[in-house]
């Protein structure tokens, strides 16, 4: 288990000290990856400010980060740090200088060396802990150390010739981001990019994207092709019984369409991978978190501000623990093992993310088939290793077929959500149980 889950974890239990300790670790054993700052940003952001105190002490300790101004006014940080100080502005807790501040109070006057009649003093001008230091550089600097990447931006809020607000950067920036997202929808509906891959340019968890997708006509979800062959040879898998590895994304829409129970029966056993749990616990804790939730959006040319009522939050945060509970009791944990003549591919890890690699690894490495809804990403891994899938409407024909799921309740389905009523008809390739689905997550 890597140490940013542990330290989510523990975070998780109220544990907030030990957790932000594990976090800062994990920050810097990780420091070239972008997604380690990013869940260190999200470790710390929207905690309760009283869980937090300890990051704001009132004197230096072996924890602290201080800055020194000289008398000419120039400020320099030090950060104590006890494991192998290696940059520049990292001191041992035991060095001289770390010595000469231990216990100082901003304010005070340091007496940082000197020679003879020659002294070098400087004041101490501010005090934090070191873990909220790394906090403000990742913020601060994260565009410089990754150009490029969109999970984080730096934005200069100024007031305009009146006195107001001047939103002029800010809106660039959203439309821009407004820019991609078409860009990407369009890619999407070529049928090429799996919804994984298409996360990645957003910078988003993929369980966001599938239900944010478009429920216009133009933007149908890609679970199959719609024919009659490719839904027969599903079905035939199924019957088989081999072991099964669900996605984050499929099991989720298992959940929210109340089947979660029929389709494990089906499959008779089904597994799944660590890393698509801690997108679900990911999601959780980043978009349902304790503190209100805003965030500022381009729509029709204007900026608006979207809030979820608090009410829909805890609803929404309560279906997610279900879902993440309910896979860790029920499903087993499969690891991300393949073949031993072939290492993991680093590109194919930066395309489609840690979770999805991992899944196309598993499904190789276990032998399993892949139960996943999107369907350019089931090509994907049959190409890659040749592992077979399924989605999720064949396994409720079967589920129909062997008694498994109640005919009244594939009937409540199929008039809630349009897809069709007997195994005899053509499959559905547009917005039908995955557009309720999507309905069903929102309101949870």
């Amino acid at each position: 288990m890597d140490l940013m889950l542990v330290a989510q974890l523990r975070a998780e239990y109220g544990q907030y000290e030990e957790a932000i300790r594990i976090g800062y670790r994990a920050r810097r054993i990780g420091f070239k990856d972008p997604e380690i700052h990013l869940k260190y940003v999200g470790l710390i952001l929207g905690r309760p400010p009283e869980s937090m105190a300890f990051l704001n002490p009132d004197q230096v300790t072996r924890d602290s980060a201080f800055s020194l101004r000289e008398a000419g006014g120039q400020e320099r940080w030090f950060v104590m740090e006890p494991e192998n100080p290696n940059l520049s502005e990292e001191i041992a807790p035991d060095s001289s200088l770390a010595q000469r501040v231990m216990g100082k109070r901003a304010g005070d006057v340091v007496m940082v060396s000197e020679m003879g009649l020659i002294r070098d003093q400087r004041t101490i001008s501010s005090i934090k802990h070191r873990a909220l230091h790394a906090l403000h550089e990742t913020m601060s600097r994260f565009s410089e150390w990754f150009p490029g990447h969109t999970g984080l931006f730096k934005v200069q809020v100024r007031k305009d010739e009146s006195g107001g607000v001047d939103t002029s950067e800010i809106e660039t920036i959203l439309r821009a981001k407004e820019e991609l997202t078409k860009r990407g929808i369009e890619v999407y509906r070529s049928g090429q990019m799996p919804v994984a891959a298409l996360a990645e340019v957003f910078g988003v968890n993929p369980i966001e994207v599938w239900f944010g997708l478009p429920t216009d006509a133009e933007t149908e979800v890609i679970c199959c092709s719609g024919t009659l062959a490719e839904r027969t040879a599903a079905m035939q898998l199924i019957r088989s019984h081999p072991s099964w590895l669900v996605d984050s994304i499929t099991l989720v829409e298992m959940h929210a369409l109340g089947v979660h129970e029929e389709v494990l029966t089906v499959a008779g056993k089904m597994g799944i991978c660590q890393s698509s749990l801690d997108l679900l616990e990911e999601l959780r804790r980043s978009r349902f978190a304790d503190e209100p939730q805003m965030r500022i959006a381009m729509k029709d040319g204007a900026l608006v501000r979207i809030e979820i009522a608090p009410e829909d939050r805890e609803s929404q945060r309560a279906f997610a623990q279900g879902v993440y509970e309910w896979a860790k009791n029920r499903l087993e944990l499969v690891p991300a093992i393949g073949r031993r003549d072939r290492p993991p591919d680093r590109k194919i890890t930066e395309l489609l993310g840690r979770a999805y690699h991992d899944i196309l690894i598993a499904t190789e490495g276990d032998a399993r088939s892949l139960l996943c809804e999107d369907s350019p990403f089931r090509s994907l891994v049959q190409t890659v290793c040749g592992a077979k899938g399924a989605w999720l409407q064949p396994f409720l024909f079967v589920g129909l077929e062997n008694g498994t799921l109640d005919s009244a309740k594939f009937l409540h389905l199929r008039f809630r959500s349009g897809f069709a009523i007997t195994s005899r008809e053509v499959s559905l390739r547009g917005n039908s149980y995955v557009s309720h689905a999507r309905r069903v997550s929102r309101k949870a």
